[in-house]
């Protein structure tokens, strides 16, 4: 039995390649857009993009020299300056070395953990060397959003500072919800 036209033209291989090409294209598109951000959620994205800028170049020595006491010194004076207190929302900060161990946090308290190295969304960071946004659960059940952003030096990364915000504190004062925060880009 001899194959119908149709069927011979999609076995032929320039066929596949232009088909998988349009699958690739359709299904992955050129880059996720932001979707449009209301004012307490573009006040949101600014404000942590300020702090990551801000803060990153003050922690890549400490961070590469393993510094915690460094580390600690040099949040709690970046934060003791008004000008960098979050107003959004209240944001705790976790600075981890190039495996995820953590170095530094602000403010110290008890409740964080120690070892990051398991977590996806930090492998990612160090892997690729882009800032990323995930959701943690929490033990009681609440939810935290983490923005995960590296900390390079001459090109190499060298640790990551995580900025942690209570979920319901985000939907409270921003109205930020996840699916909005999942899809911010800190990035650009």
């Amino acid at each position: 039995m001899k194959d119908s036209y149709f069927i011979r033209r999609i076995r032929s291989p320039g066929h596949w390649q232009a088909l998988l090409v349009a699958l690739v294209l359709v299904l992955g598109g050129c880059g996720t857009k932001e979707p449009p951000l209301s004012p307490g959620e573009a006040s949101f994205k600014k404000e942590v993009k300020g702090i990551i800028d801000r803060l990153s170049p003050l922690l890549i020595e400490p961070v590469s020299q393993k510094s915690a006491a460094k580390i600690n010194v040099t949040l709690q004076e970046f934060f003791s300056d008004p000008q960098n207190q979050p107003r959004t929302c209240p944001l705790k900060i976790v600075v981890t070395d190039q495996t995820g161990t953590t170095l530094g946090k602000y403010p110290v308290e008890k409740g964080y953990g120690v070892d990051f190295s398991s977590y996806s969304l930090v492998q990612k960071v160090l892997q690729e060397g882009k800032t990323a946004q995930g959701r943690f659960f929490l033990q009681d059940g609440s939810r935290i959003y983490v923005i995960c952003a590296p900390l390079r030096q001459k090109g190499e990364v060298v640790g990551i500072m995580a900025l942690g915000v209570d979920a319901q504190e985000a939907s409270r004062a921003c109205g930020l919800g996840e699916h909005k925060f999942l899809a911010l880009d800190f990035n650009r």
